[in-house]
């Protein structure tokens, strides 16, 4: 295996590694996983989707790229409004309560955030819900 960084939208690892002073593909022989720490003083752009890249061999001459589906980077918290009473809420199926603190062993609840972050149809592709006993 080899494995690269790079912008998202391109077929081919560039935009994060500089190849006049570092090798663009690191070679990582058997081992799956990589990281990658920038140079100091450089930085990714802002709303910028980067990926990972790793080349695997066959053979010595076949090979195929594979890339992930990258991050966006954010360097500041997504918006949020400011309106009291608006945030990410628990709920009671069809219950008129708009916000519950406790709820029955193996009771049902849903979970709504509805207008709590502003234009997050424009930078937000998918999210996951948790519930935890911790922050």
């Amino acid at each position: 295996y080899e494995w690269s960084v790079g912008i998202t939208n391109s077929n081919e690892p560039e935009g994060i590694i500089d190849s006049s002073v570092e090798n663009v593909w690191h070679p990582c022989g058997q081992i799956d996983n990589a990281i990658y720490t920038l140079p100091r003083g450089n930085i990714l752009n802002d709303n910028q989707v980067y990926s990972f890249f790793v080349r695997v061999w066959y053979d010595s001459n076949t090979f195929a790229d594979f890339k992930s589906d990258g991050v966006t980077v954010m360097s500041k918290p997504l918006t949020t409004t400011k309106v009291f009473g608006v945030g990410v809420m628990e709920h009671l199926p069809d219950n008129w309560k708009k916000d519950i603190d406790y709820m029955l062993r193996g009771g049902l609840f849903t979970v709504s955030w509805h207008g709590i972050f502003l234009k997050a149809s424009t930078v937000i592709e998918k999210f996951h819900v948790y519930l935890s006993t911790n922050p």
